[in-house]
């Protein structure tokens, strides 16, 4: 199997489809142009004009194809390079979204289209090129053969797009391109027997194997990684609950201790307001009621809505915008009891009154303030908070990235939209000069099920 592996690399036609399209199957820029289907809704340019250049490019390419087909490898290598490198920088011009990513999506468009090429070669070897029937058969069977991978590659891509760890794909990136090396110089190599062409079939097979393997492991550990930066969030949150109930726990014991001391002195302060009932001194009187009165309530704030999950969590970011002179207005129904757990309630309000506050402390002019409302009804959660900004944003392809870490996505968005998709929900956010606005809808009864199992396996754990 080295041998075979060593032969193929000794090839001298190995350049000659190195990475340039090969005659007989789908070309590059049609491929590519499936990869570039996956940012359909980035483009910055109107869909006529995309259509436009793909017609420009595909027949550019199929001219050279055409009228230089006998050129010296290295020069077909150049001009196949040179198509690949131009429609890269023209899919960074037309999309919205970052280089890496686009990157990623051509080089594993490329790998399987390097894969079926050498697929074909392997199987259609001994076919004599000269004949069209054959071509066409050749060309047909490569067709559904892209279109299965396609089929098979467009959702892990998706899943791969979405949950964007480049850490994590830049080194997967390295892997594909070895891949891609290995197939490119299957298809452009010629075999004498038909033991080699056996033996090239079955390191083909157990390459490809480890490639679907690889894919695999990348999505376990973007899958992970997005499980795991959203159970931080969640003890993030948790920690603030709790840290919100020793306060308002330790603020009643204070007024219990307060009302123990206010009934052992009560025998003296009703002789006194005996005394001013006797003298008729209303004033004194009204003042000392008051006076007695203040200790009781003092350190009890007031409730701001019904829910307790919500209200810990609310409750202690309304604190801190109010000791950073931050306007803050709540439109709040929400019920004791909501088909929703009390993790996931506390990321959402959490993440979005954080991100709120410290938008509003980056101001240094302005009105500053949040303005919060969410309304339960029918097992429907609905949250909008509208809060003022600076109006710096930094957004590539719908991603909002962190200010403090400007190459990585923003934390708290990408978990409030982890938990709205657990309960099939929406997230939209939006901004305009000064104000960023977002919109959560979350359909609590239709994961009611999953979500209450859930619950009760973390309550158990706890």
């Amino acid at each position: 199997m080295t041998s075979i592996f060593l032969n193929i690399l000794g090839q001298k036609n190995l350049s000659s489809s190195f990475i340039y399209p090969d005659k007989n199957g789908i070309n590059i820029v049609l491929y590519l142009i499936l990869s570039s289907l996956l940012f359909i809704k980035k483009f910055r340019i109107s869909f006529k004009k995309v259509i436009l250049i793909y017609v420009f490019a595909v027949s550019a390419e199929f001219a050279v194809n055409l009228f230089f087909s006998d050129l010296p490898y290295y020069v077909e290598n150049l001009i196949a390079c040179g198509f690949i490198i131009i429609y890269f920088v023209a899919g960074l011009l037309m999309i919205e979204t970052v280089w890496s990513k686009l990157l990623y999506v051509f080089l594993i468009t490329l790998n399987y289209k390097a894969l079926i090429n050498a697929v074909k070669k392997i199987v259609f070897n001994s076919v004599p090129e000269g004949q069209i029937g054959n071509q066409i058969v050749i060309s047909i069977i490569g067709l559904f053969l892209s279109l299965a991978i396609y089929i098979l590659i467009i959702k892990k891509l998706k899943f791969q797009i979405e949950f964007w760890k480049s850490e994590i794909c830049n080194i997967s990136m390295a892997l594909f391109l070895l891949f891609f090396l290995f197939f490119s110089s299957v298809s452009g190599t010629g075999f004498v027997n038909q033991a080699d062409r056996i033996k090239c079939a079955l390191l083909i097979i157990i390459i490809a194997l480890i490639q679907a393997v690889a894919c695999y492991l990348i999505d376990r550990l973007l899958i992970k990684d997005n499980e795991t930066e959203l159970l931080k969030q969640q003890l993030r949150m948790l920690n603030v609950k709790i840290s919100e109930q020793e306060e308002l726990f330790k603020d009643f014991e204070n007024s219990i201790k307060e009302i123990k001391e206010t009934k052992h002195n009560l025998r003296h302060q009703l002789l006194l307001i005996k005394e001013y009932i006797d003298t008729d001194d209303k004033e004194h009187l009204l003042e000392y009621l008051d006076k007695i009165q203040y200790p009781l309530s003092k350190n009890i704030g007031p409730a701001l809505c019904k829910n307790r999950t919500a209200n810990a969590v609310i409750s202690h970011y309304v604190k801190i915008a109010q000791e950073e002179s931050i306007e803050v207005s709540l439109n709040l129904q929400l019920p004791e009891v909501m088909n929703i757990c009390d993790e996931d309630l506390c990321v959402i309000f959490g993440n979005c009154l954080e991100n709120a506050v410290e938008a509003c402390r980056r101001m240094k002019s302005g009105q500053r303030y949040i303005h919060l409302s969410a309304l339960y009804k029918g097992n429907f959660l609905a949250i909008t908070l509208d809060n003022s900004f600076d109006g710096k944003i930094i957004k590539k392809d719908n991603t909002f990235f962190s200010r403090k870490r400007e190459h990585e996505e923003g934390i708290g968005i990408s978990t409030i939209r982890s938990v709205v998709r657990k309960y099939n929900g929406m997230a939209e956010f939006k901004y305009s000069q000064n104000q960023f606005e977002t919109s959560i809808f979350l359909n609590c009864q239709s994961n009611q099920h999953s979500q209450m199992t859930i619950c009760r396996t973390q309550n158990t754990y706890s």
